[in-house]
This record gives C-alpha cells, sequence and structure tokens, in this order.
C-alpha cells in the first residue's frame, strides 16, 4: 500500500523545516536592517504527477508561502526569493528517474540537462544579489510558475492601498 494522500512523516519536514527556520532568522535580518530568504521549491510542486504527491504537495506549500512571505515582509529591509528547481543532479535524481511513471514524464518532458548543484547555487547567489522575487531553473519552465502565480497577482493588484 502507497499513502498517496501525501500525509507522510518524510514529507511533513520538508514543509514545516524551512518555514520554522524563516521565522527563527527573520527577527534578526530584520533588527540588522537586511537580509534575504531564499525558499527552495520545485517544478514538481507547480503542476500534479503520479507517484510524486507527498513531494509536490510540500514544495507547492514552500511555492505558496514564499509568495506569501515576501508579501507580509513588503515593508521590511528583507526580501524573500522563491527559487523553483526542475532537475538537478544529485542523487535524488537517481531516485525519480527510477520511478516507471516519473522516468517515463522525464523523457517527455526533460529534454534540458539537469543543473548541477554549483550551478544552481551560483545562479541563487546571482538572484538575491539582483533582488529577484523568483528564480526558475531551468527558464523554460518559467512559464508554469507564471500562470500558476496569476491568482496572486491579481490579489495583488486588489490589495494596492490596502495598509
Amino acid at each position: 500500500d502507497r499513502d498517496v494522500t501525501g500525509v507522510q512523516t518524510c514529507a511533513l519536514p520538508i514543509l514545516l523545516a524551512p518555514m520554522s527556520l524563516a521565522r527563527q532568522a527573520l527577527p534578526g535580518m530584520i533588527e540588522r536592517g537586511r537580509g534575504a530568504v531564499v525558499v527552495v521549491s520545485s517544478v514538481a510542486g507547480e503542476m500534479a504527477t503520479r507517484n510524486g504527491t507527498p513531494y509536490a504537495a510540500t514544495k507547492a506549500g514552500l511555492s505558496l508561502f514564499a509568495n506569501d512571505l515576501r508579501r507580509e515582509l513588503k515593508r521590511e529591509p528583507v526580501s524573500v526569493m522563491l527559487t523553483v528547481l526542475g532537475e538537478v543532479d544529485t542523487p535524488m535524481l537517481i531516485d525519480v528517474r527510477a520511478d516507471p511513471v516519473m522516468s517515463q514524464v522525464a523523457k517527455r518532458i526533460g529534454k534540458l540537462r539537469a543543473l548541477t548543484p554549483g550551478q544552481v547555487a551560483t545562479r541563487m547567489a546571482d538572484g538575491i544579489e539582483q533582488g529577484r522575487h523568483a528564480l526558475v531553473l531551468p527558464r523554460a519552465a518559467a512559464p508554469i510558475v507564471g500562470l500558476r502565480n496569476i491568482p496572486s497577482r491579481l490579489m495583488d493588484l486588489a490589495m494596492i492601498g490596502v495598509r
């Protein structure tokens, strides 16, 4: 039996740990008058696929958390950057490619090479320095993230002038 609900012991820390770490780090950043919170999510959290429910659900939650946190900190000297990653050449990628469904999906849509952890780190550092709100790697996945954020952007418009 597989638990496809996403409520697995291993899934909850993926969502809760980054939220808790941000909560603990923010007071010091605000006090210093500077800082950046980087939340790492996944393209898997932006679209539904089979055999990845717990992982995808936690990553979707982290994406929403980052976007909400950015809005909450709008008047503070702390930036929030959401980083949405596609394939990164780590041991986890071996597991994903071993899954029969995910390997077929990867063959159909994964025409790009996996990024190295070093490439990701460099691009994240550049994104922080540039003051970016979102970084999508590979860039080819950016339209997916953009479409998923339309409701939040509409809410931003509705909130103009609200304190």
